[in-house]
Order: C-alpha cells, then structure tokens, then sequence
C-alpha cells in the first residue's frame, strides 16, 4: 500500500490552488509531509499546552478550546486561520458526505461569511469558498475514511482580499502545524514541587484547607445574620496564571417573587426580613445555568472573546445524589428542599494570552408554605492560562480534599448547624472526586481526538492482538487486519480470514 500524504502540507496547497498567481504550489495527494522546518525570520514557535505547536509572525494570538480541540490564529491585519481536528462519524464516508459535512461546519466558523457550493480538490479532500465584505474566505476538509470512523481535519482561512491573494505567509503557518500530544501530566496531578499549608478562616475559625505554599489566600467566612452564614475563598498564584475561587460573599440568599397582604415582591428587589435577614428576589436558577452565569459575570470578568464549549457544559446532578437523599428527612417538617448541580468550561483572552476555565456549581431550593428560598451550596472553580490549567486542577481538588470544619466552632452552633457542615465537608470530598474524573474524562478525549487526528495525517490506524495483548499501528486502506502466529500480518477488506492460521485484529477506538 502507498502512503498517504500528510493532510497538513495537503490543505496548505488545496488552499493556495483558490489563488490564481499560486497554482504551480498545488500539492497532490502523495506528496510527504516536510519535515518542520526552521522559522522564519522574525517569527517564533508557539508550543500549546492542548497539544499542538505551530509557527507564527510576531504578534498573532492564539486561542484554542481544550474540549473540542479548536485552534484559532489571528494576525495583526485581521487574518484569521481556523484548524479543528474532528471525527466526524461511523462508518462509510464519501465526497458528498464530506460535501454536506462541510456545508455544515463552515457556519461554525465565520457566521457573516456567505458560502458558495463545496468542490472536490483531492480524493479526500473538498474545498468551499465564501466572502464576508473585503474578506474573502476558505473552507476545507480533508478526512481519512474507515469503516468504523472518520477523522480528519476542518480547516478556514480568512483575511482582508490583499492580504488573502498574497498567502505566503499564511501558507507557512498551516504547513508549520504539529500535534505533540498533550503536556498535562496522565496521572498524579500533584507537583512533587508544590508544598502544601493548612490555610485557617481568619474570620471566625470555622474551616480550614490546603493551599500551596506562597500562593495568596483571601476569604472566610461572612455573617451576615444567625442564618445568613457565607463562606468565600480566593486563591491566586504568585505568577497570577491561576485564579481559583470558592464560593462568594456577594452572592446573597435569594427567594422567588411572591405577594404578601397585597403588596408584590417583584424580581430584581430585596425582601427585608428583619434582623438581618435580606433576601433578593429572583426566579431559582439551577446549578448548570448559575455555573456559566457565575463564569461569565464573575470568574471570566474582563476577558474578551469569552466561549463556553458545549462538551463542557452538562448537568452533574449525580454529584449532589447523596445530599438531596438526606435533604428528604426535612419533608417531615414541612421543608421540600433539593439541589441541582452542573459544570461548564471555557475559554477567553486576556492581556495578550488565552485563558481557559472551568466551574461547578450547586443550588439548592427549599419549599416551604412561606416562601421558596435558594442559594448556591457548593460553586467553585478557576481560571488559568493554557499550560497552567492541569495545576488549577491539581490545586482545587487538593482544596476540596482537605476541607475540614473546625469541631470547636461547630460546638458554639446549634446542632442543625453542626450537621449541616459535616454534610457540607462530605459532599465536598465527594463533588472533588466526581468533577476530578470528569476533568480526567476531558483530557482523555480530548487526547484521543488528537491521537486520532494524528493517526489519519500520518494515514495509520491502531490495532490490537487480544490474544496476545500486543497493539501495532497500521496503515490504513484494510477494513480488516489479521496475524498468525510466527506474527505475519494481513489485510482485507472483507471479513474473510485469508487462512485457518490468521486470528482477527481489532482496531482501537
């Protein structure tokens, strides 16, 4: 079987092919990816913690979306280079799929572009052209095809039409793209460098936790009535590349809108309960949506081009599963309470570099014949720079592990308070190994989606013996791949053994 040529240094040249003054650089198919090569003058190599490193002139930004495996490229002349690893779906896959997969996926890079039709410009490969005023733009998608999967690369390009007719530069940037793997440790998250001290509630003494030594610590916990009880925490690196926060004293009790002897407690006021006790009117929010508005509002406060990735983004009731079986005991007393939870993640700019972040929050609604209250129990989260976000995570699991409630201060509350914070500690240390997994999940995927992608540049597929446990990678063009014993190995594209001495391979996910 031939190789197949890399998928990178094809669609640099099925771009510049839309280019009249550039068509003698049309690559074909079976051309070898070049080896890197060394940076122009005046550029530099940009080494991403989501597993990439890419060539670029001085000053362009970059910006990419862990969950997804999105890369944005944008240049000081408003020039724009979209590369998104994707698989695409199970199965067979040809050019009218592609052609329609494309259609589909060029919405989602620029939505002011107008698309025209989708043309074939390779065997695997299919080309769409569009324009948003002086900008005329790029679509492509070249793919590796097999009966189980199809991945392959989304690629746009976009710029001003003088910029876009002379593409030299921005040729050399595609062709410069690598993927390397991710950077973020497989297991043990802990920095054997990273020393841990117990940080104590300067306020009241309540709680403690485990914060990195010389990291700065702000926080406690604020009463603001007997039962008006916040705690708060915010935890930032002596570099400034990761913020984490846990819970927020701002953020009040709050109490849906009612009426009482006639008078109307609207959204958006205070209800004023008396000795201290104020609650803010407003519809009950549940944990998935109040943990992007936090992001948004709160944690995300001043970045630019801030987005949340829709894999990130879920519901995580099962979190809180154990809590609201034990909210159900207040039913006996007339108290219908229970809680919602939810994650998101997200990416932003600020100054000069991408951020990526991540949230959990938890709320809680009680019913009762006076009034429906809620507030947030449990919200918590960070934000870092690109290579730090493996730390962050790192740190806040450390902080939701450790969290301990001080019994002398639980003695000097009432009883029902002193059940609530041993509650309280439990399903922290529960919520810290569920949202741990989720983030290994991420990572996970988001390496496979990379070893993937990889694999279908490179035109290879990965197999295992599972008699044998051993795991080979291929090449691909075989809907089937079989070994015998002295290790020979065969490929047909039926399900037909070539002879009684083969046993079937199976291809990895």
């Amino acid at each position: 079987m031939k190789a197949k040529g890399g998928l990178l240094h094809l669609t640099a040249g099925v771009w510049l092919a839309g280019c009249a003054a550039c068509q003698n650089v049309v690559k074909s198919n079976d051309t070898p990816q070049r080896a890197s090569a060394k940076a122009p003058a005046g550029w530099g190599t940009h080494q991403d913690a989501q597993g990439f490193s890419v060539q670029l002139p001085a000053g362009w930004k970059v910006r990419g979306d862990q969950a997804s495996g999105r890369v944005e490229l944008r240049g000081l002349n408003r020039e724009e280079v979209i590369i998104w690893p994707v698989v695409l779906r199970q199965g067979s896959f040809d050019m009218a799929s592609a052609s329609e997969a494309l259609r589909r996926a060029a919405g989602k890079l620029w939505q002011d572009t107008s698309w025209g039709q989708p043309q074939p410009a390779g065997s695997t490969t299919v080309l769409l052209r569009g324009r948003s005023g002086d900008r005329p733009a790029v679509s492509i998608l070249t793919w590796i095809a097999s009966p189980v999967v199809t991945v392959g690369y989304l690629y746009g390009v976009t710029a001003p039409k003088p910029v876009f007719d002379q593409p030299d530069v921005l040729s050399a940037i595609l062709e410069s793209f690598r993927l390397r793997g991710s950077s973020a440790p497989a297991s043990g998250m802990q920095n054997p460098s990273l020393e841990y001290i117990r940080w104590q509630d300067p306020r009241e003494n309540s709680f403690s936790v485990e914060v990195p030594k010389g990291w700065r610590v702000n926080g406690g916990l604020f009463r603001f009535s007997v039962i008006d009880i916040r705690g708060a925490m915010e935890l930032s690196s002596p570099d400034g590349q990761i913020r984490i926060t846990a819970g927020d004293a701002e953020v009040p009790i709050f109490m849906e809108p009612f009426s009482y002897l006639g008078i109307n407690y609207p959204e958006g006021t205070w209800y004023r309960a008396g000795y201290g006790n104020n609650y803010y009117m407003r519809r009950y929010v549940p944990g998935t949506p109040f943990a992007r508005e936090y992001a948004q509002t709160k944690l995300a406060k001043g970045c630019s081009g801030l987005a949340f990735s829709h894999e990130g983004t879920r519901n995580r009731d099962d979190t809180v599963r154990a809590m609201n079986a034990v909210l159900t005991e207040w039913s006996s007393l007339g108290i219908y309470a229970s809680l919602t939870a939810g994650e998101t993640a997200f990416t932003c700019a600020s100054g000069g570099q991408m951020l990526q972040g991540y949230y959990f929050a938890s709320t809680g609604l009680a019913r009762t014949q006076v009034g429906n209250w809620w507030r947030p129990q449990y919200f918590f989260g960070y934000v870092a720079s690109g290579g730090n976000v493996w730390l962050a995570q790192a740190v806040l699991e450390q902080m939701l592990r450790s969290y301990q409630v001080n019994p002398v201060w639980v003695r000097m509350q009432s009883e029902a308070i002193g059940r609530s914070a041993g509650i309280v500690a439990r399903t922290n240390q529960e919520i810290s190994g569920i949202i741990n997994d989720a983030y290994r999940n991420r990572v996970a995927s988001q390496d496979r989606i990379w070893r993937m992608a990889a694999n279908a540049r490179r035109g290879v597929e990965e197999w295992e013996d599972r008699q044998t446990g051993r795991q080979m990678t291929l090449e691909s063009g075989s809907n089937y791949y079989w070994v015998d014993n002295r290790g020979t190995i065969a490929g047909t594209t039926t399900s037909t053994s070539p002879s009684v001495d083969f046993r079937q391979l199976v291809r990895l996910p």
